[in-house]
């Protein structure tokens, strides 16, 4: 009778994984604090994070950054969109920091391609300062904005027919008031409802 071979028991298997996994934790572990200078491909890993430059506080804003969120909402259930939610930050040029500053925010909602018509009125207004323009206040990662909602309804109604709009914003510092301060277009959405 021959002798066969030597099989490994499972528990004896078994055993011998739960060691191997005991020890590379183990290394793992040791090599935790070790630090990455290299990453793949063969780069340098980029150089640690600074703080941004600070704006100082007597530069005026020259220079607006406006969105929008997707689409107006519709809040009361009516089935017209009446509330749109907008995001801008103000900037002192040459500082690439946004800022908070002091002054009145102006929105209008006009028709689609009417804005630079002489005879064009807007559909909607919204000005904004005071305690509504610190309750807007927030950040972002790119530092100060505000985020503004303008509601259809405080500004004539939302019952409109869809269409096209352009919204329109100026703002107007409280410590430079002959500079008014726009954004770099308008920004057009749709309101109403078929």
């Amino acid at each position: 009778m021959t002798d066969a071979p030597h099989q490994p028991s499972r528990r004896s298997s078994r055993q011998g994984a739960i060691v191997r996994s005991v020890i590379g934790g183990c290394l793992l572990l040791a090599l935790g604090g070790c630090q990455t200078e290299r990453v793949s491909g063969g780069g340098t890993m980029p150089p640690a994070p600074r703080p941004a430059p600070v704006t100082p506080e007597s530069a005026a804003p020259t220079r607006m950054l406006l969105g929008v969120g997707s689409k107006p909402i519709d809040t009361d259930g009516n089935g017209f969109p009446d509330l749109i939610m907008v995001s801008a930050h103000l900037f002192a040029e040459p500082h690439p920091t946004p800022i908070f500053e002091d002054g009145t925010f102006t929105f209008q909602l006009y028709r689609a391609g009417t804005f630079n018509q002489p005879d064009a009125k807007p559909l909607a207004q919204w000005t904004i300062s005071g305690e509504r323009m610190e309750q807007a206040k927030t950040r972002s990662l790119a530092g100060p904005m505000y985020n503004f909602r303008l509601n259809l309804n405080e500004a004539g109604g939302d019952r409109y027919a869809l269409q096209g709009v352009d919204l329109a914003a100026t703002f107007v510092p409280e410590k430079a008031p002959q500079k008014t301060v726009r954004p770099g277009g308008l920004i057009s959405m749709q309101i109403g409802r078929e």
